[in-house]
C-alpha cells in the first residue's frame, strides 16, 4: 500500500497571476524487478493534461485529450508504459509501468500545470525466493523466464561462480530449458551453503537457500494412523509423496488424490483438501504396518523436496 506525505511549495507566478500555495502529495511505491508497478495519479479537476516525468525531466508520458501521447517519451520507457484510459474521465491518471528494472528507481512526477501536482519516489527490489533443504541431500534452485536465454550464471552470496551454463542452445535436449524453466541443483548440501544464490539471465532473481539440520522425524505405532508432515507454501497445485524416492504413495493433484498409487497404499492414505490452499500437503496413513518403515518424500518438481522418516512401533 503506498506511503503518502503531503508537503507545501510556492508556485510560480505565470501569466501576471498572484504567487499561491500547492498541497504536493508525495507516496512511496515499491516495485520487483521484472514485474508491473503502477504509478498512481488522481486529478480532481475535469478535462485536463498530466505529464508524467522521471526526475523533473525525462518524459515517462503525456496524457493529452485523454489518450496516451508518446511522441516524445524516453527510449528507456518505450512500450513499457500504459494507462487507465476508461478511468480517465473520473480522474485517474494512473500509468502502469511494466519490466522495471533497477535503474528505474527514483522519483517521478505527475503534474498538470498551474493546477495538479504528485510526486511518486519508486523504490526498485528483487524478488526473493526462500528454498529449504536438507543436509546431505539435493536442492532445486527454480528460476522462471518468458523465453529461453542466451547465457544463464549463478552465483552466490559472495559472487562466486557457482554454475556457468555459458551459451544455452535453443535446441536445449532438455526440456525444462526449452519451456524457459531454468533449475539449478545442488548436489549434498552442506550448512555452509545458507545464503543467497543469484542468476543472471533476462532478469535478476534472488534464492535464499535455507538449510534444515536433518531429516523429519515421525513415531507411528502398528494399527493406528500417523500423519506425515509436508509444508511449502501456497500457490501450488500439485505434489508426490514417494516411499523411499520410488513407490507411489499419492499423488495430490487440484486438492484431490489422483488414481496412480502403489497397492500397499490402497485405502489406506487420506489429505487435507482444506489445507491445500494454505500450503499445508500432510497425509494421514491409516492401519501402519512394519512395512511403512523408512523414508517418504513429499516434493514438487523443480521447487521442493522435504523428507519424512517413518519408524513404527
Amino acid at each position: 500500500r503506498p506511503v503518502t506525505r503531503t508537503t507545501t511549495v510556492i508556485t510560480t507566478p505565470r501569466n501576471g497571476e498572484p504567487l499561491r500555495q500547492a498541497d504536493v502529495s508525495v507516496k512511496s511505491i515499491e516495485g520487483v524487478i521484472g514485474q508491473t508497478v503502477m504509478l498512481p495519479c488522481s486529478v480532481t479537476q475535469k478535462s485536463v493534461n498530466v505529464v508524467w516525468r522521471y526526475r523533473d525531466n525525462r518524459p515517462v508520458c503525456d496524457i493529452i485529450d485523454g489518450k496516451a501521447d508518446y511522441d516524445e517519451q524516453d527510449p528507456a520507457y518505450k512500450g513499457r508504459v500504459s494507462l487507465f484510459s476508461s478511468e480517465i474521465d473520473k480522474g485517474n491518471f494512473s500509468i502502469m509501468l511494466s519490466n522495471v528494472v533497477e535503474s528505474d528507481a527514483g522519483t517521478y512526477t505527475c503534474t498538470s500545470p498551474g493546477l495538479h501536482r504528485e510526486k511518486i519516489e519508486l523504490t526498485v527490489t528483487v524478488l526473493v525466493q526462500s528454498v529449504e533443504c536438507v543436509v546431505e541431500q539435493t536442492a532445486v534452485l527454480p528460476c522462471s523466464v518468458e523465453q529461453t536465454p542466451q547465457y544463464e550464471l549463478w552465483r552466490d552470496k559472495h559472487s562466486k561462480t557457482a554454475c556457468d551454463y555459458g551459451a544455452v542452445p535453443r535446441n536445449s535436449e532438455s526440456p525444462s530449458r526449452a519451456d524457459g524453466l531454468l533449475a539449478f541443483l545442488m548436489n549434498r548440501i552442506q550448512p555452509v551453503e545458507t545464503g543467497y544464490f543469484i542468476s543472471f539471465i533476462f532478469l535478476i532473481l534472488l534464492h535464499k537457500v535455507s538449510v534444515q539440520s536433518s531429516t523429519k522425524h515421525v513415531e507411528g505405532v502398528e494399527g493406528d494412523t500417523v500423519v506425515l508432515p509436508c509444508v511449502y507454501s501456497s500457490g501450488l497445485q500439485k505434489v508426490y509423496w514417494r516411499y523411499k524416492d520410488i513407490t507411489v504413495v499419492c499423488d495430490i493433484n487440484n486438492g484431490a488424490i489422483s488414481d496412480v498409487q502403489d497397492a500397499a497404499y490402497k485405502g489406506r492414505v487420506e489429505i487435507f483438501p482444506s489445507e491445500i490452499q494454505e500450503g499445508n500437503f500432510p497425509v494421514r496413513l491409516k492401519n501402519l504396518t512394519e512395512a511403512d518403515v523408512g523414508t517418504y518424500t513429499c516434493s514438487s518438481p523443480n521447487r521442493f523436496k522435504l523428507y519424512v522418516q517413518l519408524n513404527v512401533t
